[in-house]
């Protein structure tokens, strides 16, 4: 590489790492994630360089030869350095999956889920525009959230988008501070998944094999590093 090329490569490291926030307790992870990537990364514009002036080798042969290297070398640590990554964002996804559910009802009380099926009944039987107006009311409150989203949204006489955006306000009231919490960590995280992109643009054509296909060898590769 150019002096250059080095100077905008340490630049695009930094942007990417200050884009990290600071003073989480998931920093030092995820700011070690992106300097082991782009570790890689320097290893392969280093072997690059290495074969492109080796005059023993035909055009042929070099391609081979970073090809190979590639494959046997680079990929399996790219698997290797992306696993917090992927085990951090599966586990956000999975909280925020709970967090964007907030409703809960005990399934025994059998009292309860007749005064939410009546109040379901009495929104189904509203105007259009009283019933929507009467559900985002309803929503405010623990109770009427609970009536109106523990159930297929046609039971109140709801269509599915303004179901859904009720369901977000309710997740919003009940647990917006912990889907920002959650929002950022996955942005954090999610620098790592940049930093990793920018090393596959250089790497996927280097392997000879179409995205796709190194996709497809990628795969049982992040699964022996995640198991």
């Amino acid at each position: 590489m150019t002096e250059e090329e080095i100077r905008n490569r340490r630049l695009i490291r930094q942007n990417v790492v200050e884009r990290v926030r600071t003073g989480q307790p998931h920093t030092g992870s995820v700011v070690a994630c992106i300097d082991r990537i782009f570790d890689i990364s320097d290893r392969f514009h280093v072997k690059r360089a290495e074969i492109e002036a080796d005059q023993k080798l035909s055009t042929v042969g070099r391609r081979a030869a970073l090809a190979q290297a590639v494959r046997s070398d680079m990929m399996p640590e790219l698997a290797k350095a992306t696993r917090p990554i992927r085990k951090a964002l599966t586990y956000a996804a999975s909280q925020r999956a709970g967090f964007e559910d907030p409703v809960r009802v005990d399934p025994t009380d059998h009292v309860g889920e007749l005064r939410r099926q009546e109040l379901r009944s009495f929104l189904r039987s509203q105007e259009p525009h009283v019933r929507m107006s009467m559900a985002n009311e309803l929503v405010k409150d623990d109770a009427g959230a609970a009536a109106i989203l523990d159930a297929h949204p046609m039971l109140s006489g709801l269509q599915e988008q303004f179901y859904g955006q009720l369901r977000e306000a309710v997740a919003e009231r009940v647990n917006g501070p912990k889907l920002a919490e959650l929002s950022g960590i996955e942005g954090d995280y999610q620098q790592g998944q940049a930093a990793a992109a920018i090393l596959m643009n250089d790497i996927v054509a280097a392997s000879g094999l179409t995205t796709k296909a190194f996709a497809e060898e990628m795969a049982p590769l992040e699964a022996e590093a995640d198991a």
